[in-house]
């Protein structure tokens, strides 16, 4: 099959176009907490959706250019969108959290003061930050602990403030 000089860079452009558009979307992170949802845009039509781990997330079309990703278990899974040309749309990775921003929410309320982060890891949470007393901190510990799955560790690396020293006389 021979292809005369603007045939090739014809081809050429139209394949540089395509891999333009692929890698816009190839690697991308879907993060969604545990229970919700997030939606997702694409910029072409698909036709078939596949997850690796269902029991990580589920994954509703929404319409052909729409999906719908919801977290149902902590943790990391695969993503894939395929248009009706078996090429891939969408190559993403979902990371699941714990509710992170309801979590954040409940400890403002217990503990106004304290500048503390939570992050999700593979079994757990890390907690990291400052809280205003020895008290406070382990306020936060145990609002977090209620968020955490059973069996899921709890790495609290939240310093306190102040002094905790006691002085006897």
């Amino acid at each position: 099959m021979a292809f005369g000089k603007a045939s090739l860079q014809k081809i050429l452009v139209l394949a540089s176009a395509a891999m333009i558009a692929f890698s816009a979307q190839a690697g991308e992170l879907v993060k969604v907490e545990l229970s919700k949802g997030s939606m997702i845009k694409l910029d072409s039509p698909v036709v078939s959706v596949v997850v690796a781990d269902p029991e990580t997330a589920d994954v509703q079309v929404v319409s052909p250019k729409l999906l719908f990703v919801r977290g149902k278990k902590v943790g990391e899974t695969s993503l894939y969108a395929i248009n009706d040309k078996d090429d891939t749309v969408l190559d993403a990775t979902v990371e699941v959290t714990h509710n992170l921003s309801k979590l954040q929410r409940m400890v403002k309320q217990v503990a106004p003061d304290a500048d503390v982060e939570f992050n999700t890891v593979d079994g757990g949470l890390v907690l990291d930050g400052n809280a205003t007393s020895a008290l406070e901190s382990e306020n936060i510990r145990s609002v977090a602990e209620a968020f955490i799955g059973q069996g899921d560790k709890m790495v609290n690396m939240v310093n306190t403030g102040g002094s905790d020293q006691v002085t006897l006389q």
